[in-house]
């Protein structure tokens, strides 16, 4: 039986989907949830302009979304329904619920890692490394461990910037140390721990626009593969799939599906100016975000050639 043709979810620059349902939610311009894996719109929200990055409670019935210049809203789910919004503050990057829920984790291009009360939206910093960026932060599955990408700022016009420092933390964050990785790496631009917290991959750019993918084994720090990637210009994302077997990341042109740990090409998927990619909870389907149109894809759909011609 063929299947259905895949949905169309427009201009999305985040794609996340809600646990436990057939809900979508799509950032662009506004915030949109979506049913039917895309397929309908249910409603749409804007508590300030330009959000940029967003994330789903343990619960499933609270979503945070933080913009361009570090304003972060609470909203409801299904309902979108503001809680509360804090204004302004720093940019930075993503931002994380903790095991509980009742916390929110967060980096800044200041340096800062600040935890937020969900219930009062009250904000705490929790470090502060000084001359670097917080730009990257990803959690395992069960939130207990955390990879984040420290980049130092250049100090001056002639002096290159130190290399990025990738860093593991478990929860809680105020009671346990940073444990750096040995890298070294030049440049990342993304560090996505695994869902069992065993293997860490690092999107990393070498020279020029040389970007490479590196599988890192977190008991001894050894890379156990690496292949090149071609930079899509649009923006940067990585996502393990839910058992850890496949990772996929954005490249020119859309989105390489690998096997894990061995890095082989497992996928390629078509989409124009793709920037975001996620899998379902189930791992059944795989979100691609993009600039233009983005997209719902099974992910059995996408493995069948690559399962067809092992059989052959």
């Amino acid at each position: 039986m063929p299947s259905r043709p895949d949905a169309k979810l427009g201009k999305s620059y985040e794609v996340h989907f809600v646990p436990h349902s057939d809900l979508l939610v799509c950032l662009a311009l506004k915030i949109k949830l979506r049913r039917r894996l895309g397929r309908e719109h249910v409603v749409d929200a804007r508590p300030f302009s330009h959000p940029s990055h967003c994330v789903i409670a343990p619960d499933a019935t609270l979503l945070a979304v933080k913009n361009t210049s570090g304003a972060i809203a609470l909203l409801e789910l299904p309902t979108l329904q503001r809680r509360w919004v804090r204004p302004p503050a720093k940019e930075g990057c993503q931002l994380l619920f903790s095991p509980c829920g009742a916390y929110l984790i967060t980096g800044s291009w200041a340096g800062e890692l600040t935890r937020l009360e969900t219930a009062s939206g009250t904000a705490q910093v929790l470090d502060h490394a000084a001359g670097s960026m917080v730009q990257w932060l990803s959690q395992s599955q069960d939130r207990l461990r955390y990879a984040y990408v420290r980049q130092p700022i250049a100090v001056d016009r002639i002096s290159p910037p130190g290399n990025s420092i990738v860093a593991l933390r478990s929860w809680p964050f105020d009671s346990q140390p940073e444990q750096p990785l040995a890298g070294p790496w030049r440049f990342v631009q993304a560090a996505e721990i695994s869902p069992d917290a065993r293997r860490l991959a690092v999107l990393h750019r070498r020279k020029g626009a040389d970007l490479r993918v590196d599988i890192v084994d977190l008991s001894s720090e050894r890379v156990l593969s690496s292949v090149p990637v071609t930079s899509g210009g649009t923006n940067f994302s990585l996502a393990w799939s839910p058992d850890g077997q496949h990772l996929a990341c954005i490249r020119n042109g859309g989105v390489t599906l690998f096997e894990a740990p061995s890095l082989r090409v497992a996928s390629e998927v078509s989409c124009a100016y793709a920037c975001h990619v996620s899998f379902s909870r189930d791992g059944q389907f795989l979100a691609i975000g993009a600039w233009a149109q983005g997209t719902v894809k099974r992910v059995i759909d996408l493995l069948a050639p690559q399962t067809a011609a092992a059989s052959v």
